[in-house]
C-alpha cells in the first residue's frame, strides 16, 4: 500500500482539568454526566469544542469570550490565573508538559516543547472506528519550580526576563515575560498531529548540495533512512520548480540502509545567492520508494539550493581602532558578503495564530529593507519548515540560535539527554536549506557570568562546546558553521571583546547610556545585537498599546526639544530611534534589535506587531542599498585643553572649523564609476556653497572608498561657531547616466537647539524626518518605496506608493512634529 499521511485536525474538544472532584485525569472522559455514554459525541458533552486545529489554551477561551485579550491594555494580568492550574485539552499539539493517551492507555509522557515525538501504534491497539486521543496537559509553570526546588534557584538575566525556573522547562522562553513581551504561559498543540499508515515509508532524506566555491561546480549525495517492510528501490529525481527532470537514477537499496545511496558529480545547475548578490536558484530533489513489482510505496520532494557558506575567521595583521584580533564574515560562493540584518523574535504570543501569508509578509519587509540575514533568536522557538522556505525563495542568510537565552542553565544528565534529543529533531528538520548559514549555541548565556558575577561557572558549556557542534559536525554536510553563543569571541569568555567574534552593543540604550554618537567608537568584527526603542505607529497604540515600558526618555530629551503633547512626543522618539540606528549602520552594524513584536508594545523593533514600519526602517534601508554614499560630521576645537571629542558646536569652548568625512560602498560584485557633489546650506539665511562635481571615480567592487570635504567657513553669525547651522549633502551619480545613486544629508547637532524653518512644500529649505503617511493614518496594505527622508533645495527624490486607494498623505517633519496635509486624495491613486 502507498504511505498516507492523515491530518488528525477535526473533531478535538477541551475542558479545563477538574483534579479536585476528578482525580483520576481519564475519569474526565467518564464523568457522571457522560456515565451512560456509548459514543465519542455523549462522553464530550460536557466539553468545549475546539475552534481551531492546532490550538492553544489561551486562543480557545479568546474565541469563547471567556478572558479579556492580553493583548489590550492591561489584560495580560487578567489571565495569569491560566499558568497554575492543570489544564485538560483534547486537541492536537505539544506544548509543553503533557500525557498523551491513546484509547485510555498512556503512552507517552512528553516535556518538549521544542521537538517532534513519534510514536509507533502496536496493531492491536486501534478499534475500526471512534478511536480517542486524549492529551492532559499539566503546568509549565508548577513543574519549573519543581525542578528549581530540587535542582536550586540560578540565574536567569533581570527581573524582566521572566522567572528564572524557567531554565529548567524545554518551553520557548519569553512565555515567561521578556523586556518586549507578556507574560503569556501559553499550553496546547501549536503543530500538528498526523497518523501516517505505511507498509515502508522514507523516514528521512538528506539531499547534500555541494558547490565549489573556487569554480562554483556543483555536486550531489543523498542518504536515505527507509522504515517498514518491502522496499527494494528507490528512484531519485532532480528537477527544476517548473518539473523539468535534470537527472534521475534508480537505485536498489536495503531496508536498513541509513546513509548515502548515491552521488552526482558536475550536475548542470545555477549556484544559490544571497539577496543582493544573484538569483536565489532553487531545486527539487524527489524520492521515490519501490516495491519489487514497481509499486510506489512512498515518496518525498525537498526545495534545495546549490551554495556553500563559510565563517571567516582569519588573524587580522594590521590594527584599527580596536586592535588586531580576528575577522568575523559570512563568505557565500567564495565571496565575502556584508551583512545587514535583523534579529527575530517570535512572531505572536499565540503561535497558531500566525498565518504563513504573515510569515512571507515580515520576511518580505525584511528583504525589501535591503536587509540578507535574519538571527532567529535564543529565547523563542525554531520556527516552522515555513518560515525556512520563505528565507530560500528570498534569499534570507539564517543565523539559528539553539533555545536558549539569557540564563545559567543546568546540565545535569537528564536535562542534557532531553536537549540533545531537541537539537538532533531540529537539525535534522532545518539542514537542507539553502538560507541555513549558522547555529549558534545561545544568546547571552556566557555574558551571565560576566555580567551578573554571583555564579562562577557555566554548566551549559556540556551543551555548548560539547553536544551542540557534535551534532552539527555529524548531521550537516557541507558542514554548517557552528558558534558557540552570541555575544562570544574573546579570552575568557570577554563576550565583550570588539577583537574576536561577535558583540551585543547595549551601552546606549542601557548599559553606560552614552551618546548614539558614539556608534563608531563601538563597533566590532560583528555586532550582533544593537538598538534603540520607540513607539509603534498612532493606530497600533489606539488599539489598547498598554503604557510604554522600558522608554530611554534621556536619548530623546539629549537630541531634541520634547514636549507633553503626545502626537510630537511621538513623531520626534521615532525620528531619534531612526537617526541613531541609520548611523550606527554608517560606522558598523549589522544585526539591529529587532525586527518584529509578539504583541502590540512599545519597543526595539523596526516594525510594530501589525507590520507597520517605523522611521527607522527607512532609515536602515537606505544604508543598505547596493551602493552608498555617507556622511560623518566632526567637530574641532580651538584649544588644546578643551573636552575631549564633541559631535555638536554648541558648547563652552568655541570650536574652529568642522571637518566632514565622505565614504562611499560598494556591495555589488562589479566596480561603479560614479562623480560626487557636495552642497551646503544655512538654516537661517541665502547662504549656499557646491562644490562641482568630482571627476569621475570607480568604487571597488564589495569595498568602501573614504573622501573628505572641508566645511566651508561660515561667519554670518558672529556670535556663533563657524558651521552651527549649515547642512551638508552630498549625491552620488552614475558617471554615464547622471541618475542619482545614492544621496546623504547631515544636519549639525543637537537638534534641539536648532530652530527649524518652514521648508514649504517645494522645499527651499533643508528639511529632516519627512515622514508620510495615508491622511486617515491607516497604514496596512500601504508600501513606500521610500521615507523618513532627509532633503535639501535642489535635490530631487521620486517616491513610488502602493494601497492608498485614492487617499491624500499626511508627512511630519523635525519643527512640524504634528503633521499636515501634503497631498490631496486621488493625486495618486495606486
Amino acid at each position: 500500500m502507498v504511505a498516507r499521511t492523515i491530518p488528525l485536525d477535526a473533531n478535538w474538544a477541551w475542558k479545563q482539568r477538574d483534579s479536585a472532584n476528578v482525580p483520576n485525569v481519564l475519569d474526565e472522559l467518564t464523568t457522571p454526566e457522560a456515565a451512560s455514554a456509548t459514543t465519542r459525541e455523549d462522553i464530550t458533552k460536557q466539553w468545549t469544542v475546539a475552534q481551531h486545529i492546532p490550538s492553544e489554551v489561551h486562543v480557545e477561551l479568546l474565541q469563547h469570550k471567556i478572558i479579556p485579550n492580553p493583548f489590550i491594555g492591561f489584560g495580560e494580568h487578567a489571565v495569569q490565573s491560566l499558568a497554575t492550574p492543570n489544564k485538560l485539552l483534547q486537541f492536537d499539539g505539544l506544548d509543553t508538559i503533557v500525557d498523551t493517551y491513546l484509547n485510555g492507555s498512556k503512552i507517552m509522557s512528553t516535556n518538549n516543547g521544542f521537538m517532534r515525538f513519534f510514536y509507533h501504534v502496536p496493531l492491536d491497539t486501534l478499534r475500526p472506528t471512534s478511536n480517542v486521543i486524549f492529551f492532559h496537559f499539566k503546568s509549565a509553570k508548577a513543574l519549573a519550580k519543581a525542578e528549581e526546588a530540587k535542582y536550586g534557584a540560578s540565574r536567569a538575566g533581570s527581573v524582566n526576563l521572566g522567572d528564572p525556573s524557567r531554565l529548567y522547562i524545554r518551553k520557548p522562553q519569553y512565555d515567561w515575560r521578556w523586556d518586549w513581551g507578556p507574560e503569556l504561559m501559553t499550553s496546547g498543540p501549536y503543530r500538528a498531529v498526523s497518523l501516517i499508515v505505511y507498509d515502508a515509508r522514507i523516514k528521512d532524506f538528506y539531499p547534500k548540495a555541494f558547490l565549489s566555491p573556487k569554480d562554483l561546480r556543483s555536486s550531489l549525495k543523498l542518504d536515505l533512512t527507509v522504515e517498514g517492510n518491502g522496499a527494494v528501490s528507490v528512484d531519485v529525481l532532480l528537477k527544476t520548480l517548473e518539473g523539468e527532470i535534470l537527472k534521475n537514477q534508480t537505485v536498489s537499496i536495503n531496508v536498513d540502509q541509513g546513509k548515502s545511496i548515491l552521488e552526482w558529480k558536475d550536475i548542470n545547475v545555477q549556484p544559490w545567492w544571497p539577496t543582493g548578490h544573484g538569483k536565489q536558484n532553487l531545486y527539487l530533489v524527489e524520492v521515490v520508494l519501490k516495491d519489487l513489482n514497481n509499486v510506489i510505496l512512498d515518496s518525498k520532494t525537498k526545495r534545495i539550493g546549490f551554495r556553500s557558506i563559510k565563517l571567516i575567521q582569519d588573524p587580522i595583521q594590521e590594527p584599527d581602532q580596536y586592535g588586531t584580533g580576528t575577522s568575523f564574515t559570512f563568505e557565500v560562493n567564495g565571496r565575502p558578503i556584508f551583512i545587514g540584518g535583523s534579529n527575530w523574535v517570535p512572531g505572536d504570543n499565540f503561535l497558531t495564530t500566525i498565518s504563513d501569508e504573515r510569515y512571507r509578509s515580515w520576511l518580505t519587509l525584511l528583504k525589501n529593507g535591503n536587509q540578507n540575514m535574519v538571527r532567529i533568536w535564543g529565547g523563542g522557538i525554531y520556527e516552522p519548515d515555513i518560515f525556512y522556505n520563505i528565507c530560500d525563495e528570498l534569499g534570507i542568510l539564517v543565523w539559528l540560535d539553539f533555545q536558549f537565552a539569557c540564563g545559567v542553565y543546568p546540565a545535569h544528565d537528564e536535562f542534557v539527554e532531553n536537549v540533545r534529543a531537541e537539537a538532533t529533531d531540529n537539525v535534522l528538520r532545518v539542514r537542507h536549506h539553502p538560507a541555513m548559514a549558522l547555529f549558534c549555541g545561545n544568546n547571552e548565556d556566557y555574558q551571565m557570568i560576566l555580567q551578573w558575577g554571583d555564579h562562577d561557572s557555566l554548566p551549559a558549556r556540556k551543551l555548548y562546546e560539547d553536544v551542540f557542534p557534535s551534532i552539527v559536525s555529524e548531521l550537516t554536510e557541507p558542514e554548517i558553521p557552528y558558534w558557540r553563543g552570541s555575544p562570544y569571541g574573546g579570552k575568557g569568555w570577554d563576550t565583550a571583546d570588539p577583537t574576536i567574534g561577535d558583540v551585543h552593543q547595549w551601552h546606549v540604550w542601557g548599559g553606560k547610556e552614552l551618546p548614539y554618537q558614539k556608534y563608531d567608537e563601538m563597533g566590532g568584527r560583528f555586532v550582533s545585537e544593537f538598538g534603540m526603542p520607540a513607539f509603534p505607529s498612532m493606530e497600533t497604540i489606539k488599539f489598547g498599546c498598554r503604557v510604554p515600558r522600558q522608554i530611554s526618555v534621556g536619548f530623546v530629551s539629549d537630541n531634541v526639544e520634547h514636549f507633553l503633547m503626545l502626537c510630537r512626543y511621538h513623531f520626534l522618539q521615532r525620528m531619534m530611534q531612526a537617526d541613531a540606528i541609520g548611523y550606527a549602520y554608517r560606522t558598523s552594524g549589522v544585526i539591529v534589535w529587532q525586527l518584529n513584536d509578539c504583541w502590540p508594545v512599545t519597543s526595539w523593533a523596526i516594525a510594530d506587531y501589525f507590520l507597520r514600519p517605523k522611521p527607522v526602517y527607512f532609515a536602515i534601508k537606505r544604508e543598505l542599498e547596493p551602493i552608498t554614499v555617507g556622511l560623518h560630521r566632526t567637530v574641532h576645537k580651538n584649544r588644546a585643553n578643551d573636552r575631549p571629542k564633541e559631535f555638536y558646536e554648541f558648547t563652552t569652548f568655541q570650536s574652529t572649523l568642522a571637518t566632514v568625512d565622505i565614504w562611499a560602498t560598494n556591495s555589488t560584485a562589479t566596480s561603479r564609476q560614479v562623480t560626487l557633489a557636495v552642497d551646503f546650506f544655512d538654516l537661517y539665511s541665502e547662504w549656499k556653497v557646491s562644490q562641482p562635481p568630482s571627476t569621475t571615480f570607480s568604487i571597488p567592487p564589495n569595498q568602501s572608498m573614504e573622501l573628505s570635504a572641508k566645511l566651508p567657513s561660515f561667519t554670518g553669525h558672529e556670535d556663533a561657531t563657524t558651521s552651527f547651522s549649515v547642512v551638508v549633502s552630498s549625491v552620488l551619480r552614475d558617471a554615464t547616466t547622471q541618475e542619482i545613486i545614492s544621496s546623504a544629508v547631515d544636519f549639525p547637532q543637537p537638534y534641539r537647539y536648532l530652530e527649524w524653518p518652514d521648508p514649504e512644500l517645494c522645499v527651499v529649505k533643508p528639511l529632516m524626518g519627512l515622514f508620510l503617511i495615508p491622511e486617515d493614518g491607516k497604514e496596512e496594505g500601504v508600501e513606500w518605496s521610500e521615507n523618513c527622508l532627509n532633503l535639501v533645495p535642489g535635490l530631487e527624490k521620486v517616491i513610488s506608493v502602493k494601497g492608498l486607494n485614492g487617499r491624500g498623505i499626511r508627512g511630519a517633519w523635525m519643527g512640524c512634529e504634528k503633521g499636515v496635509k501634503v497631498v490631496e486624495g486621488n493625486i495618486l491613486n495606486a
